[in-house]
């Protein structure tokens, strides 16, 4: 929440919470862990350097990719290409933009596409956005609802491509989990993932509909992913993100805390 771009919506009731409540507790703390260095620099406002930690969040590492089946089971054609967004449907989640973005997209490309919103929101937000889809009569958009926990691992095991065009994101969990079964992550500076992912199939584009429609179009033209490269991305997060490979960095935060307050 303190993040500069959710700080600053509806700033005028979080400004007095935050002083009055919040920040006499946060400054005591011994340590405040960042997600990645830009979710650090923000926290600068409001912590001494020597507070913050920053640590990325581990995943767990399975499921392994397993595209083929995850169609089969989704009924998804093989000739089609399919886009995935899988989140909580907030404005700050950007799928606004990306449903302007699918309107561009659908005249510069000449293969069947399929976007899949996966999530639930307030209905303030959401219906309009169905209606909008609803009058897009020659795209295929489906609105499927929450599926969280194991459910949510064959959408994104089947999709040929992720697109979380956040505003603001300290970590984006949804991001290394879409990596961690090998589908390519189209994403926003919003997210921390232009300098935590390097070495895997991350886009970063603005969440603007223009460039995210470049974005989205140059993937889904690249065709499907082979096996071994999605086998090649699930092996390189879990390298960088697995927890075995984390957890030791974690328990050595708790253990300096645990030292330093005898």
């Amino acid at each position: 929440m303190l993040e500069p771009w959710a700080f600053a919506h509806k700033r005028w009731k979080k400004i007095p919470y935050l002083h009055l409540c919040e920040l006499p507790s946060l400054k005591r703390a011994a340590a405040v862990i960042a997600t990645s260095g830009s979710e650090a620099q923000g926290l600068k406002r409001w912590f001494k350097p020597e507070q913050i930690w920053v640590l990325p969040l581990g995943v767990a590492e399975a499921p392994a990719p397993d595209y083929n089946t995850a169609r089969a089971a989704l009924n998804w054609s093989r000739d089609e290409r399919v886009v995935v967004f899988l989140s909580r449907l907030h404005e700050k989640k950007g799928l606004h933009v990306l449903i302007a973005a699918w309107r561009r997209i659908l005249p510069l490309v000449s293969f069947p596409v399929r976007l899949v919103i996966v999530g639930e929101g307030d209905t303030s937000y959401v219906e309009p956005l169905k209606r909008e889809t609803g009058r897009m009569s020659d795209a295929k958009i489906d609105w499927v609802g929450p599926q969280w926990g194991d459910k949510k691992w064959p959408w994104l095991q089947g999709a040929d491509c992720f697109c979380l065009p956040s505003f603001s994101e300290n970590f984006g969990l949804v991001v290394p989990e879409a990596l961690l079964v090998g589908t390519p992550v189209v994403t926003t500076p919003g997210t921390p993932w232009a300098d935590l992912g390097r070495g895997l199939p991350v886009t970063i584009v603005e969440p603007e509909e223009a460039a995210l429609a470049d974005a989205l179009v140059r993937v889904l033209r690249a065709g499907a992913i082979s096996p071994e490269i999605r086998a090649e991305t699930h092996t390189a997060l879990v390298a960088g993100f697995g927890w075995s490979r984390l957890a030791k960095d974690y328990v050595a935060l708790y253990q300096s805390l645990a030292t330093a307050s005898r």
